[in-house]
């Protein structure tokens, strides 16, 4: 065992989150003889995989409080470096949870230490849990962590450069940080879509329900166009979470046989619904999340590579990945009105559609593809 990846993450799942994981162990296993990962698993995951020199071990105490689980987690992370710190040349850590361990160990005290910032919990959390927002005490002391991997990390990756101004703004030297974007492997090649489903348009949302997605902003748009009887939108959520209140509005709007639900969908599957789509909707909501911390939204980057359109938020993280009316469309966010005059747009404009997804692709070749992330990565675990 040479690499050690952690990550507070259930792997596999249809999250975007592990996607990115296993673009990670791909990339990593490409240029390192082992790797294992330590990661979150449910009762019905082994605890421990082995295969083609990648290691896979599970904390699998799904303890139902969260806070409960960062420390049952990194307890699983300190013995597992207890086990195999001396054998590791470097350990990369996903989130503070896995990595407060990896940087107090003396067992890797020699290993190159690389922190990937996805996410921060200081944001994250707050958004997730609302009453969090309240408990100053309780942000400062992550906060404290957050700041304690980022000064102690050898090396810092981050998915933006939105992203990497806040870790900046956080006292990190820029140098010591680098952007390595997005990359999916959910179109190897460009399919012909002609966007139909059942006779119809489809628009295709994918991804979690989450409030901070702005899937509500998105049903209410397609109310607005709902007079059309050419068009479908289809949901296929990640997950069952925040579903509820979705299906509840979609019965309000009286969309319940206009739109269709599909969750927790294979990669093939989801590819064969990006295929029949006319384009893709990542609505993203105006908030800290989006907006301060910036992610690179895995939806955006498998619409790309599938050569699908999409209409996003004009937010500073899409301006990063898409250009306005060169391939995709940038919308005023949480404004139902201006999302569905984008959309109507589109479905009238059969070949603006066909330009942007061309467009679509050739940047995803550019900016996005698992060339070039495979790259990037090498270059962080190899720089002197």
């Amino acid at each position: 065992m040479k690499t050690l990846l952690t990550a507070f993450d259930v792997f596999p799942s249809s999250k975007g989150a592990s996607a990115h994981i296993a673009q990670n162990l791909i990339a990593i296993r490409g240029f390192k003889e082992e790797a294992a990962l330590v990661c979150l698993g449910t009762i019905d995951d082994p605890k421990a995989q082995m295969e083609d020199g990648l290691t896979i071990l599970r904390c699998r105490m799904m303890h139902p409080n969260f806070l409960k689980r960062t420390e049952i987690f990194g307890d699983f992370v300190w013995s597992t470096l207890s086990r195999f710190g001396d054998g590791l040349t470097s350990v990369h850590f996903r989130d503070i949870w896995g990595g407060m361990p990896v940087l107090n160990h003396v067992a890797v005290k020699r290993a190159l230490k690389i922190f990937e910032v996805n996410g921060l919990p200081s944001i994250e959390l707050p958004c997730r849990y609302p009453a969090l927002a309240r408990n100053t005490s309780l942000l400062n002391r992550i906060k404290g962590m957050e700041n304690s991997c980022l000064s102690k990390a050898d090396r810092i990756i981050t998915v933006s450069g939105v992203n990497a101004d806040h870790i900046v703004s956080r006292g990190v030297a820029r140098e010591k940080i680098t952007v390595i974007p997005n990359t999916t492997d959910i179109g190897e090649a460009v399919p012909a879509h002609p966007g139909i489903a059942n006779g119809k348009k489809r628009i295709l949302y994918s991804g979690c329900l989450a409030p901070w997605q702005g899937v509500e902003t998105a049903l209410k748009a397609y109310a607005l166009i709902a007079h059309r009887d050419d068009v479908t939108l289809t949901l296929a959520a990640s997950n069952k979470k925040y579903l509820k209140p979705h299906s509840q509005l979609i019965k309000k709007l009286g969309l319940e046989n206009r739109v269709e639900i599909r969750v927790a969908l294979t990669k093939e599957y989801l590819a064969a619904l990006y295929a029949s789509s006319s384009f893709s909707l990542a609505p993203l909501a105006r908030c800290q999340r989006n907006e301060t911390q910036g992610a690179c939204p895995i939806k955006i980057v498998d619409s790309m590579a599938m050569g699908v359109p999409v209409i996003a938020s004009d937010l500073a993280i899409t301006r990063e990945m898409l250009e306005n009316g060169a391939d995709g469309l940038l919308v005023t966010p949480d404004s139902p009105r201006a999302l569905a005059v984008g959309m109507e747009g589109l479905l009238d404009n059969p070949e603006l559609i066909a330009t942007l997804g061309r467009n679509a692709r050739k940047n995803f070749e550019i900016k996005f593809s698992r060339r070039s992330f495979a790259e990037k990565l090498r270059e962080v675990y190899t720089a002197n």
